[in-house]
């Protein structure tokens, strides 16, 4: 999880979902990618191990470090929705009662004490502390239910009303790109309605921030791999 950069000890970047490199900002660690290069979820992005070379162009010896980096993928997502035609809709009737209640601590008293014997309604509560002054407040709570009955309708989308209500499905879902600061390059979508439902089907193509965190895999220093040459002599 990207929380683990918080951690001590080295740390890779690796791709959190498949996309397009569109840009890479470095400050820490090796990239491993450039603008352009196609990534699937898992390859590493950024490598926390540094080589140190010699004179001669080996590597003697790395460094371990804290990858950093702002790294932007184009990615894809598939949208897909589907709803009958047919639904049930609310609709008031016009039946309304009110139920008064007063609560001291833990005890609570109501007028009526029944609640409205509506088949199908809904409830909606009032309170009020009660005080004596502008700060000194009472242990005592008056509230007040309201009932307002509703029946249930079946009603039926027209072809026009069911286009109109899966573009504001999709509406919606393009709502969560934004509040998580996703671009949004392209949307296609297709909507098909037939006699009994209505379908949704296209894709979502942006721009984002990738990249989680891992442990950075810390290997032998190739000094220690050569052998000692004066145990040899």
């Amino acid at each position: 999880e990207a929380s683990d950069a918080q951690e001590d000890g080295p740390r890779d970047i690796v791709a959190d979902k498949d996309a397009v490199i569109a840009r890479i900002v470095t400050r820490a660690g090796v990239p491993q990618i450039v603008a352009g290069d196609e990534v699937k979820k898992g390859d590493t992005l950024v490598v926390g191990r540094i080589d140190i070379i010699d004179d001669s162009g080996e590597t003697v010896d790395y460094n371990y470090t804290k990858s950093d980096a702002d790294i932007y993928g184009y990615t894809s997502y598939t949208y897909s929705d589907s709803f009958p035609l047919t639904y049930q809709k609310k609709q008031n009737t016009g039946n309304e009662t009110k139920r008064y209640g007063m609560e001291f601590g833990e005890h609570l008293f109501r007028i009526p004490w029944k609640s409205p014997g509506y088949e199908t309604c809904d409830k909606a509560t009032e309170y009020l502390q009660l005080n004596l002054f502008s700060d000194f407040y009472l242990p005592v709570t008056l509230c007040v239910d309201t009932y307002s009955e509703y029946e249930t309708k079946t009603c039926h989308y027209s072809k026009e009303e069911a286009k109109k209500e899966a573009k504001a499905h999709f509406l919606n879902y393009l709502k969560k790109f934004n509040e998580k600061d996703i671009q949004i390059l392209e949307k296609n979508v297709m909507i098909d309605v037939n006699e009994k439902n209505c379908s949704v089907s296209g894709t979502v193509k942006t721009c984002e921030k990738i990249g989680t965190y891992v442990r950075t895999k810390e290997i032998e220093s190739p000094a220690d791999e050569r052998p000692n040459t004066d145990e040899l002599e």
